[in-house]
């Protein structure tokens, strides 16, 4: 364990685009190694101020101030006589059968750890968790390096891991990964666990990948997209939510059910600050740093895929807040993937991820101590009317997930009230109390918010019998004279009752002559709630109406809501409206998304298709068919030469020379050539199969991006991977699960060749004698052995260049 010396110079490696007066300064800290590194990977003492990560089955420490790695802590060998705590196993099943054949254990001695945590004020204990199938936590001394316990409570790894406060340091908690669902608390100093709970359900949060509070103690994360979904209108971007009580963003896990979710929902609290695609993996805010302000009340956001760190700026706005983003840190690449403040006031993160190179920066404040300016007059009477609002909804809050007595009487009020965030906690208040109690009061309500909030909590907790009467009170609403998000909100409660409603049939008319008048409206986000609804009323002059929202539509999304909303309807069509449709549904092959893409054109013709007459469906067929990816004609049809067998060691020398004197043109050729483009795409050219390349620069080496064009399989994105199944008939099938169809259904459907989006292979769940992950990639290894070395330099150029003709790769040396 002896001390380390810096192997690498501190140098620029990225830059600090949001500096104040150029006094930010970010250098390289340290080159941690091949390290699976995730958010939770990082922690710095509040003692010392040294920094630990995990770096394979490893746990480096470095002391900054003594610029050098000065321990490597590794969990003890068997009977090694330290202390070991058991609990009882869980019964959590998993899905993926490859980390329970994969993972060695800490009594193999090669399970890497990927959370890790200091204790208490002083830094005296370190704790780390492995990944992998029966992971243990390992408790240490910070001071000698000392292993002191080893926890076994988890299967499926442990995702996250802490110390509590006080209790002299000697209590431990632990998060078990997503098939595990389990958090355990340890005494690890007498060996014991102390109770263990299963998060199945009832939690408060689900699949946060990190929580950041704010100086107000207020929580916040930066949620995640469906990368499946993107390009479509059902599809929300990554976005920084201020998180809550009692709140649902309306993140859905790809569920088999399609669209998955409605994204503006009414019983859906407003999102703080939407950003755009991404990857997120860590939050914090610099509070506990010497950050001139604005970054020093900021909360950084960290962003992988396209290798940047975000400062979001947020004020006060009632009783939640606003927000602003900026580039804070930007690089090439910078796939960041951790962040944490040290006792210094410096900011440290982590790179890597996907069997990359990572590494430890570190930002400092170099400039004099700057205090902020003093905040006028009306910024002092906001930020106390934000803290009185604050105050009201956390009192409004308290009676979430309980019964009282007073709850109904402090929340009725604030129903009606003018700040969004207050009303959600009222409503959510008087959710948990007694129907019985407040059922007459919704329907009697006169107030229009209070009204509207109130019947929206009756149609979510309320007997279904009461929604004839929630449908009688909306149709007494003048529905010209209400606000746009108004409007929306009645929109939504129809929708509910009509989901759940038992004979609400008799008053599909009502509703009719409610909203029909009103489409289509000035708004488009109005037409698509209101296209929704009355498609589902059978509404008359539907088609008729709705064809030239199609025709008028100015973005893709709002294209492919009208393909959705027409492919089933049955009634209204002419022959002229039947061809534009199909005219439009052929141009979906240029729409720009996510994987999904190709199955959602799949799944909207086949129903478009069927309702039509067999001579109709003919012809219709005809038309769709006459269309096809554009960018498939690149490919060579014949089979190129063979060159060579390349490895990694034949080209890497030579990827200095990508810097300048490339050739663009034979660069875009390859990536036809190679059949790149049947499965990526680089701006708006290329499939969607495989990964989108448009900044892969932004977290990947051009060594990298060689090495995964060499080796495909060597590490496989979780979302790229192949399921295998094993079918009792002897069958084996092998390729992507698709989420297509009800999630209910006895069957499942998988895509076997990529290539063809449109042929699945079907059979039922009950057919399956085994599942199991292939590590085997689908692309194959051998697309570069029919290229010389010019033109695969020219191809990594290419992809480096995200396909831009102006980038330095391609000036004349």
């Amino acid at each position: 364990m002896a001390p380390t010396k810096r192997k690498t110079d501190a140098k620029r490696v990225a830059s600090c685009s949001s500096a104040p007066d150029s006094k930010l300064d970010m250098d390289l800290a340290r080159v941690i190694g091949m390290s699976p590194c995730r958010s939770g990977g990082l922690a710095c003492s509040p003692g010392t101020g040294d920094v630990a990560h995990p770096a394979g089955a490893v746990v480096v420490i470095y002391s900054p101030t003594r610029d050098a790695q000065i321990m490597f802590l590794r969990a003890p060998k068997p009977n090694a006589g330290v202390k070991e705590a058991r609990a009882i196993r869980p019964s959590a099943t998993t899905r993926d059968t490859r980390s329970t054949n994969a993972s060695t254990g800490t009594q193999g001695g090669g399970k890497p750890f990927v959370s890790v945590a200091f204790s208490g004020t002083r830094g005296r204990f370190i704790a780390a968790g492995e990944k992998g199938h029966q992971p243990a936590a390992v408790v240490w001394s910070a001071e000698t390096g000392k292993p002191l316990a080893v926890l076994r409570g988890h299967r499926y790894g442990v995702e996250a891991i802490a110390f509590c406060p006080g209790h002299d340091d000697r209590r431990v908690v632990t998060l078990g990964a997503d098939n595990d669902g389990h958090v355990a608390l340890w005494d690890w100093r007498e060996g014991v666990n102390l109770a263990r709970h299963f998060c199945g359900h009832d939690v408060s949060s689900g699949r946060l990948r990190s929580v950041a509070f704010n100086a107000d103690g207020e929580p916040f994360t930066y949620d995640a997209d469906a990368e499946y979904d993107m390009g479509a209108p059902w599809y929300r971007p990554t976005r920084v939510d201020h998180l809550i009580s009692g709140s649902d963003f309306g993140w859905r896990r790809v569920t088999k059910q399609w669209p998955p979710y409605v994204p503006d929902r009414a019983d859906i609290p407003q999102p703080t600050l939407d950003i755009g695609k991404g990857s997120p993996t860590a939050v914090a805010f610099g509070t506990g740093s010497n950050f001139p302000a604005p970054y020093r009340d900021a909360l950084f956001v960290l962003d992988w895929a396209y290798g940047r760190i975000l400062a979001v700026h947020l004020s006060p706005r009632g009783s939640s807040y606003a927000a602003k983003a900026e580039s804070f840190v930007r690089g090439r690449p910078a796939n960041v993937t951790d962040i944490e403040f040290g006792p210094d006031g410096a900011m440290y993160f982590v790179t890597g991820g996907r069997g990359t190179q990572s590494a430890l920066y570190r930002v400092r404040y170099a400039g004099p101590a700057v205090q902020p300016p003093a905040l006028t007059r009306q910024q002092r009477e906001r930020d106390n009317h934000a803290a009185n609002a604050r105050k009201q909804r956390q009192s409004l809050e308290a009676f979430h997930g309980r019964l009282h007595s007073e709850a109904i009487a402090q929340a009725w009020p604030h129903l009606g009230s003018d700040d969004p965030w207050i009303r959600h906690a009222a409503r959510v208040a008087v959710e948990w109390q007694p129907v019985s109690q407040w059922q007459q009061r919704a329907i009697a309500a006169e107030r229009l918010w209070t009204s509207l909030n109130s019947l929206l909590a009756l149609v979510r907790v309320g007997p279904s019998d009461a929604h004839a009467l929630i449908i009688e009170r909306l149709y007494g609403l003048s529905f010209d004279r209400l606000a746009d998000r108004q409007k929306l909100a009645v929109l939504f409660i129809y929708e509910r009752c009509l989901t759940t409603a038992d004979g609400s049939a008799k008053y599909h008319n009502s509703i009719i002559r409610h909203v029909n008048p009103h489409y289509p409206d000035r708004s488009s986000e109005m037409n698509r709630r209101l296209s929704l609804l009355l498609k589902r009323l059978d509404a008359p002059r539907f088609v008729e109406r709705t064809i030239p929202l199609l025709q008028r539509a100015e973005s893709q999304q709002e294209r492919m809501h009208y393909l959705f909303v027409l492919r089933n309807v049955k009634i209204g069509w002419t022959p002229e409206t039947r061809r534009t449709y199909f005219e439009n549904l052929r141009q979906f092959d240029e729409f720009v998304g996510g994987d999904g893409m190709p199955t959602f054109r799949q799944l909207i013709e086949t129903e478009a298709l069927a309702s039509l007459s067999a001579a109709e469906r003919k012809t219709y067929e005809k038309l769709l068919r006459a269309t096809a990816e554009p960018w498939l004609a690149e490919i060579p049809t014949e089979q190129q030469p063979f060159v060579r067998k390349w490895a990694t060691a034949d080209l890497s020398e030579s990827l200095n020379k990508l810097k300048s004197g490339r050739n663009f043109a034979n660069g875009k050729r390859m990536f036809a050539t190679a059949k790149c483009i049947a499965c990526h795409r680089i701006g708006n050219r290329g499939g969607v199969v495989g990964p989108d390349l448009s900044a892969v620069s932004a977290r990947f080496r051009p060594a990298d991006v060689l090495v995964s064009m060499l080796d495909p399989s060597r590490v496989v994105a979780e979302k790229y991977r192949n399921e295998i199944f094993v079918l009792k008939d002897g069958r084996t099938v092998t390729g992507r699960l698709v989420p297509g169809g009800d999630y209910r259904s006895p069957s499942l459907r998988v895509l076997a060749d990529p290539l063809k989006p449109a042929e699945f292979v079907e059979f039922a769940k009950s057919a399956v004698e085994l599942h199991k992950f292939s590590p085997v990639s689908s692309m194959p290894n051998n697309l570069l052995d029919h290229l010389t070395k010019q033109q695969i330099l020219d191809l990594l150029a290419y992809i480096n260049a995200a396909g831009r003709a102006e980038h330095p790769s391609f000036r004349a040396r």
